[in-house]
C-alpha cells in the first residue's frame, strides 16, 4: 500500500501554494519545490512505499539517465552538468507530484486545477496591465514574456473545456471577458506561434461545440479592442520590432539551420545538456547574441541527448496520449472525462508551443508540464488515503 509520513491536508496546502507561486514568485516556487522533493525523498527512504507511477516514471527515469550519460561523455561536461542541475526540477517535480497527488480525492484535485487556472487568469491580467504601463511586451511579475506567453496559451483551452467548473454557468458575458483577457495577454506578447495556437484551439473548441459562436466572435472583437488600445498606449514593441524584416522568424530559421548543419556530429548521445552556446555554428550571423537554446524542444532533446534521448521523448509523448485514449474510453463519470480532456488539451498546447521554444529547461514550464501530466495519471490510479 502506498503511504506517506505527511498529513494529506498539509500535502494539499503545499501543492496549492506551489501552483499559486507559478509566475508570481519564482523564489517561493523554488523553495516549495525543494520542500516537496525533500518530503518525497523522505517517504522514499523511510516508508519505501511511494507511488512510483508505473511505466510513465520508468520513461522519465530513463530520460534522466540518458541526460546523465550524455553529460558524462560530452566535450563540455562541466557546462552540461550545470545545465542538468537546472533541469532537475523537471524530474523532481514529476516524482513529487505523482506521489502526492495519489493521496488527494477528486474534489481536491479539481480545487488544485481551479487554483492553476485562476492563477493563470490573474497572471494574464497582470501581463496586460504591465504592458500598458510601459513593458516592452506582456509578462508576469517574475518571468519574461516568452514563458508568460506559453503558460497563458496552455491554460487557454483548458479554461474553455472547464468553463462550467470554474465560471458561473451559462454566463456568456463573463465567459467572453475571460477568453478576451487570455487572448489579449497572448497577443500582447507578440509571440506569433502562440497566437496562432490559441486561435486554433479556440476554433477547434467551437467545432467540438465546447464554445458558442457568439462567444467566439464577441471575444475576438473584445480582444481586438484591448490589443489596439494597448498598442496605441504603448508603441515600444511596434516601433522596435514589428517593422523589422527579421521579425517573421525571430532568427529561429537561422538557429534551426545551425542544428541541421551539425546534426550528425554526435547522433547517438548528443552533445550534452545545455551546450547550445558551445556548439552553435553561426554565431556571427545571429542578431540576438543572448540566445541560449535551440528554440524547439524536439531539436533540443536530439542535440542534447542524441537519437536515444529523442526516442525516449517521443515514446513519452506516445505514452501520454495512449493513456488518455484508454482513460476516456473506460471512465464513466462525465466530470472525469471533462477534466482529463482539459489536461490533454493543455499538454497538447504545450507541445505545440515547444515547436518554437523549450519547456524542459524552463523551471516554470517544466513544472506546468509535470503537474498536468501527473494529474492526468492520477485519474487512473486508486487512492487509498484521501483528504476528506
Amino acid at each position: 500500500m502506498v503511504r506517506s509520513l505527511f498529513n494529506p491536508k498539509i500535502i494539499f496546502y503545499i501543492l496549492s501554494a506551489t501552483l499559486i507561486s507559478i509566475l508570481l514568485s519564482f523564489f517561493i516556487l523554488q523553495i516549495l519545490l525543494l520542500v516537496l522533493s525533500i518530503m518525497w525523498l523522505t517517504d522514499l527512504i523511510i516508508i519505501r512505499k511511494v507511488n512510483f507511477g508505473g511505466l510513465s516514471s520508468i520513461i522519465i527515469l530513463t530520460l534522466l539517465i540518458t541526460q546523465i550519460l550524455s553529460s558524462l561523455f560530452s566535450d563540455y561536461s562541466k557546462i552540461s552538468f550545470n545545465a542538468l542541475i537546472k533541469e532537475s526540477f523537471f524530474f523532481l517535480s514529476y516524482f513529487s507530484f505523482t506521489h502526492y497527488l495519489y493521496f488527494i480525492n477528486k474534489d481536491k484535485k479539481l480545487s488544485l486545477l481551479k487554483i492553476f487556472l485562476y492563477g493563470g487568469l490573474l497572471i494574464a491580467l497582470i501581463g496586460i496591465i504591465k504592458y500598458n504601463l510601459g513593458s516592452l511586451r506582456a509578462e508576469s511579475i517574475t518571468s519574461g514574456s516568452a514563458t508568460f506567453s506559453v503558460f497563458i496559451t496552455v491554460i487557454f483551452g483548458m479554461v474553455i473545456i472547464l468553463k462550467d467548473k470554474i465560471l458561473i454557468k451559462k454566463n456568456i458575458l463573463l465567459e467572453t471577458v475571460v477568453l478576451a483577457i487570455l487572448l489579449s495577454a497572448i497577443s500582447l506578447t507578440f509571440a506569433k506561434a502562440n497566437i496562432f495556437i490559441a486561435l486554433l484551439v479556440l476554433f477547434v473548441c467551437f467545432f467540438l461545440k465546447r464554445v458558442k459562436l457568439n462567444v467566439v466572435l464577441a471575444s475576438l472583437v473584445l480582444t481586438a479592442f484591448v490589443v489596439l488600445f494597448s498598442m496605441n498606449n504603448n508603441t515600444k514593441y511596434y516601433t522596435n520590432n514589428l517593422k523589422d524584416e527579421s521579425y517573421l522568424f525571430s532568427n529561429r530559421d537561422l538557429i534551426w539551420k545551425g542544428a541541421f548543419y551539425i546534426a550528425l556530429e554526435k547522433p547517438v548521445l548528443g552533445h550534452g545538456v545545455g551546450t547550445f552556446k558551445e556548439i552553435y555554428p553561426y554565431w556571427d550571423q545571429l542578431k540576438d547574441k543572448g540566445v541560449g537554446n535551440w528554440h524547439n524542444q524536439f531539436i533540443q532533446v536530439y542535440m542534447d541527448t542524441g537519437i536515444i534521448g529523442m526516442l525516449i521523448f517521443l515514446f513519452l509523448i506516445y505514452h501520454i496520449y495512449s493513456n488518455w485514449f484508454i482513460m476516456r474510453k473506460v471512465k464513466e463519470e462525465i466530470e472525469d472525462k471533462i477534466i482529463i480532456n482539459s489536461l490533454i488539451l493543455g499538454i497538447t498546447s504545450l507541445l505545440l508551443t515547444s515547436l518554437a521554444t523549450n519547456f524542459i529547461s524552463s523551471v516554470i514550464l517544466s513544472i506546468v508540464f509535470t503537474f498536468m501530466f501527473s494529474l492526468l495519471q492520477s485519474y487512473k490510479t486508486t487512492q487509498y488515503d484521501t483528504i476528506q
